[in-house]
């Protein structure tokens, strides 16, 4: 749907709402009804009709018209046709498959100044903190992992409740907050972009959503995709975006990484833990 070319500034907090869920359905968007739309963006039917009209149709019709002439007899919805059909022998290949075409997309959207950016921050922070929910955990416990043993300082805060809240009187000003951002806006999410903004702290949002209230909140926004919205959601691509990160952070401390790494081998061999 980039052919849209959506400016979400413009745009109602309900609207992106609309925005968002067009974005995760490509030509899928043609066969569904304006009650489809509104139902699962979670808005009115006023609301998808005024939205139409601020991007440049007359109507939900006409919007309707322009995607079918774009999307009919595409390679894209012939491969849909073959995947949905795919026997369960051959479901490796299908993930595979799938996944390649995510981390060809992520990579696309990426600019080297744009990562480069956010390792710069996470770099030079203070204390890194990070939140992600539900599945987005495990992304926090992964990158949290890795740059502990290079010597940054990572909190991992709680998924939500007062917990968070309570975390989030010790942040500074020197500090960086990533934020992993799927699927919906979440009060939490919002809370950190609102006191982050107070106290001058510098954000990362990881996200796959394209039009998303909090993008222009974020001093980095990393786009990562995961498939569509009625799919099973890979964290493959996330995961690589990570990785990278990980490598170049490591680069630019090479000499701290290796001595931690060396000391953690001394550890190792020193504490020979056995676990029955």
């Amino acid at each position: 749907m980039e052919w849209l070319h959506i400016d979400s500034s413009v745009l109602s907090p309900n609207q992106q709402k609309v925005a968002d869920f067009l974005y995760k359905q490509d030509n899928k968007i043609a066969y569904l009804t304006q009650e489809d739309i509104a139902r699962e963006s979670g808005v009115s039917m006023a609301t998808v009709s005024r939205f139409f009209r601020e991007i440049g149709f007359e109507s939900f019709k006409a919007f309707k018209e322009e995607v079918k002439s774009r999307f009919a007899e595409t390679p894209a919805n012939k491969m849909e046709t073959i995947i949905s059909k795919t026997e369960s022998s051959e479901v490796v290949q299908s993930m595979i498959q799938q996944s390649r075409s995510y981390l060809e997309t992520t990579s696309k959207e990426m600019t080297e100044d744009t990562f480069m950016d956010a390792v710069k921050l996470l770099n030079h922070a203070q204390t890194v903190h990070m939140f992600g929910y539900g599945p987005a955990a495990s992304l926090t416990s992964l990158f949290s992992f890795r740059l502990q043993r290079f010597g940054v300082h990572v909190h991992v805060l709680p998924e939500s409740g007062q917990k968070l809240v309570e975390d989030m009187i010790h942040f500074q000003q020197e500090d960086v907050i990533v934020i992993f951002g799927f699927a919906k806006p979440l009060p939490e999410t919002r809370a950190l972009f609102d006191y982050a903004e107070e106290k001058g702290i510098s954000t990362i949002l990881i996200t796959d959503l394209r039009v998303f209230e909090f993008i222009p909140r974020a001093e980095v926004v990393l786009y990562t995709e995961r498939g569509e919205m009625w799919e099973f959601h890979s964290m493959v691509a996330p995961v690589a975006l990570i990785e990278s990160l990980i490598v170049e952070i490591g680069r630019k401390r090479e000499e701290m990484v290796m001595d931690n790494l060396h000391n953690l081998q001394q550890l190792r061999k020193r504490y020979a833990f056995q676990h029955k």
